[in-house]
């Protein structure tokens, strides 16, 4: 869970999404935007900081609850944690990707990330299965 009421959360997100790397080199992981619940004590937490009006409560759109100059970078990262663990991307390189606004880009990168999660887990059926879900659901990005 990246997006946090820290002081640098673009920093924090790096930081994790690097940390997952170098413990599970080559896995498959989901990283995902904090989503603040009424009644919690990480809503007690985020008491005072500002909302983010864009988070529609979805962690696979990217946008986290709590609002930051860095939005874009942390919605980036989300979308593109799954291929900097798998495929071991430099941290300089990371940076760089996350920097810029994709639009139609970030659909595809949403698409890719469950394909190579389904497939991750299910093997030579995944794509199968894979297929069978895209043409069957309507998927919010």
């Amino acid at each position: 869970i990246i997006g946090l009421p820290v002081d640098d959360p673009l920093e924090d997100a790096i930081e994790t999404v690097m940390g997952i790397q170098r413990i599970g080199p080559g896995s498959i992981c989901s990283v995902y935007p904090l989503m603040v619940y009424a009644g919690t004590k990480m809503a007690e937490i985020c008491k005072g900081w500002p909302r983010n009006k864009s988070s529609i409560g979805d962690t696979h759109t990217g946008a986290g609850d709590l609002k930051f100059d860095c939005q874009e970078q942390l919605k980036n990262l989300c979308k593109l944690a799954t291929f900097i663990v798998k495929y071991g991307i430099d941290e300089s390189l990371v940076r760089v990707l996350i920097s810029g606004s994709y639009d139609k880009v970030t659909e595809d990168l949403s698409m890719l990330r469950y394909k190579e999660c389904i497939v991750d887990r299910l093997g030579e059926q995944g794509e199968e299965i894979f297929s069978d879900i895209i043409r069957s659901m309507k998927l919010k990005f």
